[in-house]
C-alpha cells in the first residue's frame, strides 16, 4: 500500500466521517471497495510519497488524494471527491468517481475508480 504525508491539512486534520462515503454510494448506486475504504480513511487529503505510475506508455504522478468530508472550508471545498466528480460528470460514467488529483502536462486531471 502506499506510504503517505500529509499535504491538505499540514496538522489538525479533520475527523474522517464515513457518511460522505456512503451517501456517495446509496446516491450512485455503487459500493466502495473495502480496501480504499480503509485506505482513504486513513490517507484522505494526504499525498503519496512515491507517486509514480505508469499509464500506457507514459507514466503519472499522484499529486494528492482527494478529501472525504461533509464540512470543509471553503478553500479546500475544490478538493473534494464531490467537487471533482461534478467536474467529469458531463465527460464519463456517473459511476466513475474520482479519488486523487494527478499531473500530466502542468494540467490537473482527477484519477478515478469506478
Amino acid at each position: 500500500m502506499f506510504n503517505c504525508e500529509p499535504y491538505l491539512w499540514k496538522e489538525n486534520k479533520p475527523t474522517y466521517h464515513p457518511n460522505y462515503l456512503k451517501a456517495l454510494e446509496l446516491e450512485l448506486q455503487i459500493k466502495f471497495p473495502i480496501a480504499f475504504l480503509s485506505f482513504i480513511k486513513l490517507h484522505f487529503g494526504d499525498k503519496p510519497i512515491c507517486s509514480s505510475f505508469e499509464v500506457g506508455k507514459g507514466q503519472s504522478a499522484i499529486a494528492h488524494f482527494l478529501h472525504c468530508q461533509d464540512l470543509i472550508n471553503d478553500d479546500l471545498e475544490i478538493y473534494s471527491i464531490s467537487e471533482k466528480k461534478e467536474e467529469i460528470d458531463e465527460f464519463l460514467s456517473k459511476k466513475i468517481v474520482p479519488i486523487a488529483i494527478t499531473f500530466c502536462n502542468s494540467t490537473q486531471f482527477s484519477t478515478a475508480i469506478s
